[in-house]
């Protein structure tokens, strides 16, 4: 069970759609949470130990049914429709600074991941963080880039 991230929180969605995860998809949200975590409790003492504030991590989009990718203009291999994605933020506003954590932290960690997306950047600063675990082939290709 994790400690920070909930399975109510991977599924909530503004769409107003059906959004329930099968048991299979549930079971990738549970690792996927585990893995959060652990970003989570490196974040933390990062934050500490620069005084940046509060280390919470918000998820902006998690688990998407298939209804739910499509309406939100999600890809049809998309990692989301899996339960093997969140797009994520740090609630204290220290994007450019988690931006570069959390890659850092997987490789230092030996943390396997599909890909680390820092999306819609204005100044060099994304807007979120797209975390995926694993693509719909369960590859963990460790891809990190920014998409505009």
């Amino acid at each position: 069970m994790a400690k920070y991230f909930t399975l109510e929180e991977l599924c909530e969605t503004s769409t107003g759609l059906d959004n329930t995860p099968n048991d299979e998809e549930k079971e990738h949200l549970e690792i996927l949470m585990d893995v959060l975590d652990g970003v989570r409790e490196a974040w933390t003492e990062k934050c500490r130990e620069n005084k940046w504030g509060s280390p919470s991590i918000v998820v902006n989009s998690g688990f998407r049914s298939d209804a739910v990718n499509k309406a939100v203009g999600g890809s049809k291999t998309s990692a989301h429709r899996l339960g093997w994605a969140a797009d994520i933020e740090p609630s204290n506003q220290r994007m450019k600074e988690f931006q570069d954590f959390v890659p850092k932290y997987c490789e230092e960690n030996k943390i396997l991941f599909d890909q680390i997306i820092k999306e819609h950047p204005i100044n060099g600063i994304s807007s979120w963080l797209h975390f995926g675990l694993k693509n719909k082939q369960g590859q963990q290709r460790k891809q990190v880039f920014w998409l505009n």
